[in-house]
């Protein structure tokens, strides 16, 4: 029965929340592992509690971050279960609550950066790397991203499924520009990484290939379910990962110097850095809320720029 539940919730968060990607994955995960140590009926504050704080596979116990996370997706499951009067209450409502620290987010240093963008890249690998960190994509959305997205004449990615469903058009070129305007040295030549999109894109185009970027390793059908991957050709998102580290390696860098998630965190400091409103940067990023991108002020230089600019 609560397997059953677990399933009909995450159809509802399909279905009504549009929920989808990265968030839709973390939800279903979570509560799958919920649901088969525990009777939804007998759930109390302490058995939530001793969820959160469970041993992990990797690294043990949980952070307060994550322990938090789980707490959240528990407590919404219950909410939708007590509306459909599958329970009376909701347990977690006496759940204590972790201490989150709230770290900031690390962008790429700007001598690492320069580093990898001016070795002897291929120029797929110079397109993906400039999405993520000119334009801000996520790893789902690189691989699921096709070459009919774009708008090479506005340079736009257009109809961009974000996290969580909703969709936007990405003005990749644009942002492009703007980093290149002020930071010249982390893109010297825009109109040439611009001129590697176009090719790739034109090139796929003739292939009749549905993905942009031709990894080579194609998503589990678990996989595409999770990270919401409509297409059954799409690659796995963490084959991105092995491909970062192998040309980190290749460079002259530690594998381990950053992840492909720290592309947009650099992409979003790098917009502050130039001066790009919060409130545009919020949008170009597609953040939830304004909050998300404010972290990014303390990281950006902010002041320094402003004043240097005076």
């Amino acid at each position: 029965m609560s397997k059953k539940l677990a399933t009909e919730w995450i159809t509802w968060l399909t279905e009504v929340r549009r929920l989808r990607g990265a968030t839709l994955d973390a939800y279903g995960r979570t509560i799958t592992v919920f649901v088969e140590a525990h009777d939804i009926k007998k759930v109390t504050a302490g058995d939530v509690e001793a969820f959160m704080r469970r041993p992990r596979s990797r690294n043990g116990v949980g952070s307060p971050a994550t322990q938090d996370r789980d707490r959240v997706v528990v407590s919404q499951f219950y909410e939708w279960l007590v509306a459909r009067g599958h329970v009376k209450q909701n347990p977690c409502l006496n759940v204590g609550v972790p201490k989150v620290r709230n770290r900031q987010p690390k962008a790429v240093d700007d001598d690492v950066w320069v580093t990898l963008w001016s070795s002897d890249l291929h120029r797929e690998d110079r397109v993906w790397l400039g999405l993520a960190a000119f334009a801000g994509l996520r790893r789902r959305e690189i691989v699921s991203v096709t070459p009919q997205n774009f708008d090479l004449q506005s340079c736009s990615i257009q109809h961009m499924v974000r996290k969580g469903g909703s969709t936007s058009s990405v003005e990749y070129g644009e942002m492009a520009r703007t980093i290149a305007d002020v930071l010249p040295h982390l893109l010297p030549d825009p109109d040439a990484w611009l001129a590697d999109v176009e090719w790739l894109v034109n090139n796929r185009i003739e292939r009749n290939a549905a993905i942009l970027v031709p990894f080579n390793k194609p998503a589990s059908e678990l996989t595409r379910f999770r990270m919401s991957l409509d297409d059954e050709n799409a690659p796995d998102p963490a084959v991105i990962n092995k491909r970062l580290r192998r040309l980190l390696s290749r460079s002259g860098l530690s594998e381990t110097a950053f992840s492909p998630h720290a592309l947009r965190h650099t992409c979003a400091t790098n917009l502050m850095r130039c001066g790009v409103p919060l409130e545009i940067t919020a949008d170009l990023l597609s953040h939830s809320s304004i909050e998300t991108t404010r972290r990014y002020l303390q990281t950006a230089g902010a002041l320094h720029q402003w004043r240097t600019r005076r």
